[in-house]
């Protein structure tokens, strides 16, 4: 049996926590893990804001070295968000792993984060795309640093609030 032990840090935001049901798979390049639920001793605070959570999941065998993970949060009856710092995965043969996230999670969809830095080799086009869409540029005042184009503020997306 291999353990890895992933710790989940959720960020220190206003509204940051969720008590929605957490899921992870791990995805390393000999194989990945199953779907896996992480809950823990204290339930429903895991998620909470600021909260710093362990967990274990095990697979059969190793998975080899972590390429990605997939995150996803099921809402029990009121869909909450959710700012995630990182995740950081301890493997059965002792190497650590870094997942940056530092984002919202907003919906019931199934995330996807890869190891180390968020470079645009490894953000997918679609991500690019989106990320375009939602911090598009405007020239305020002729000399003054661009500021981000939206009505009202509820256009902004949400990491900036």
């Amino acid at each position: 049996m291999a353990d890895y032990e992933v710790t989940v840090y959720t960020g220190k935001l206003r509204f940051a926590g969720t008590l929605d049901m957490v899921f992870i798979k791990l995805v390393g390049n000999d194989g990945e893990s199953k779907r896996k639920r992480l809950a823990s001793l204290v339930g429903d605070l895991s998620f909470t804001h600021g909260a710093v959570s362990t967990f274990t999941v095990s697979c059969p065998v190793s998975i080899g070295k972590l390429e990605l993970i997939e995150l996803e949060k099921k809402s029990r009856l009121i869909d909450d968000n959710w700012f995630v710092n990182k995740v950081e995965v301890k493997s059965p043969e002792g190497d650590t792993y870094n997942f940056p996230i530092y984002c919202w999670i907003t919906d019931s969809k199934v995330h996807r984060f890869r190891e180390g830095e968020d470079t645009p080799e490894k953000v997918s086009l679609h991500e690019l795309k989106q990320r375009e869409k939602d911090y598009c540029w405007r020239k305020h005042i002729e000399g003054i640093p661009h500021c981000m184009e939206a009505e009202q503020l509820s256009d902004l997306p949400l990491e900036t609030g």
